[in-house]
């Protein structure tokens, strides 16, 4: 048994009229023109008073309100999510602005305003795309984040394309680091059940130099369809250490790709590593039978053959892929061809994603089988 002495205790009046912004998730620390659109964002906002009112949040970037959102009858105590899916506004490339997110109460007064406001920052870039705040003085600040005797695992984040990009590389900001290789892989990634799916690029790298910034650049690109990204960067040393931003929230993920595990470990403080998405402008097969390669798909809605020309390039491989993302038929020719058809009369009817390997790299379109 034990005496536990109450020496203090305050009591303190909930005010009717109270909301506050909880959490942002969803928003960009960088961006190239290309992924200013179609941008989704979850501001999760809670009625901190005793009675029911009407909630409303704003998103303004570089001085310009780009959206509001009006929830009405917000319950005492119960967090509402705001689902936001936003276009930016241009910004010429290397400047940075901010993105203020505010909460209000409609048609009233709210009377503690000091929780109302998030402020945050957004860089425009010519071909980064990043979630992280990793800045340049946590080299010389900040230890990194690893495991000291382990050399099976990977760093990972996940990530938003916003429109159809090509994958160029990744970067990564690397405390201290061993000589080395990695491995640096962008999966398909299904955010409701949180599970990772097919691998669009992997290669192996020189890890390089620690206490600064690396870019890995692919020597094939591959499509990138508007989704959900998980990039993994796969460790083959120990004592391999990473930023991260060590923000509230964020996306962090140890992977163990050997063993088909990955854990989340975004509540455990650390943010967001130091991860970052190089992408270029995205090549559809429009723009593919305009150049002299000549790569065709037809007929596009196919019903019962799919045709698909090489024109001047040699066809490694293709893949067909549902819109959920399942493989539905694939096929791989070991001395390459310039033509290959796929029998597609069984396929339900609806959209798939082609991706196709060829002797200058991967490339992605849609077709419609009716």
């Amino acid at each position: 048994y034990g005496t536990f002495i109450i020496s203090d205790f305050r009591i303190s009046e909930v005010p009717d009229n109270d909301i506050r912004i909880n959490s942002v998730s969803g928003m960009p620390s960088m961006v190239p023109a290309s992924q200013r659109s179609n941008v989704p964002v979850d501001i999760t906002i809670e009625n901190r008073g005793t009675k029911n009112i009407d909630g409303s949040v704003s998103v303004t970037v570089d001085k310009k309100m780009i959206a509001t959102k009006v929830i009405d009858e917000m319950l005492p105590t119960t967090p509402v999510v705001a689902e936001f899916s936003l276009n930016l506004p241009k910004i010429d490339v290397g400047t940075t602005t901010d993105v203020v997110i505010k909460s209000s109460i409609v048609d009233g007064e709210d009377v503690d305003e000091s929780n109302n406001t998030i402020t945050t920052q957004l860089t425009a870039t010519e071909d980064v795309l990043a979630y992280d705040f990793v800045t340049d003085e946590m080299f010389a600040s900040q230890a990194g984040i690893g495991l000291p005797d382990s050399d099976d695992y990977g760093f990972g984040t996940v990530m938003h394309v916003n429109a159809p990009a090509s994958l160029l590389g990744v970067e990564a900001a690397w405390s201290k680091v061993p000589a080395g290789n990695i491995n640096v892989e962008v999966f398909e990634w299904d955010e409701t059940n949180s599970t990772y799916g097919t691998s669009m690029a992997g290669e192996t790298f020189p890890i390089g130099e620690g206490g600064r910034w690396q870019r890995y650049e692919y020597s094939k690109t591959a499509t990138l369809q508007p989704g959900y990204y998980l990039v993994v960067i796969q460790v083959t040393q120990p004592a391999t250490y990473i930023l991260s931003d060590m923000t509230d929230g964020g996306s962090f993920y140890l992977a163990y790709l050997d063993d088909d595990e990955i854990y989340d470990q975004s509540g455990n403080g650390f943010g967001t590593p130091g991860i970052r998405l190089v992408l270029g402008e995205a090549v559809g097969i429009s723009d593919i039978q305009a150049d002299k390669a000549e790569l065709k798909l037809y007929p596009n809605p196919a019903s019962e053959t799919l045709y698909i020309d090489g024109g001047n390039e040699t066809i490694n491989s293709f893949e067909i892929y549902s819109a959920t993302g399942a493989l539905v038929e694939s096929a791989s020719f070991d001395n390459g061809t310039q033509s290959a058809t796929c029998d597609v009369s069984q396929m339900p009817a609806g959209m798939y994603i082609v991706r196709i390997t060829t002797s200058s790299g991967c490339r992605s379109a849609r077709i419609m089988v009716k």
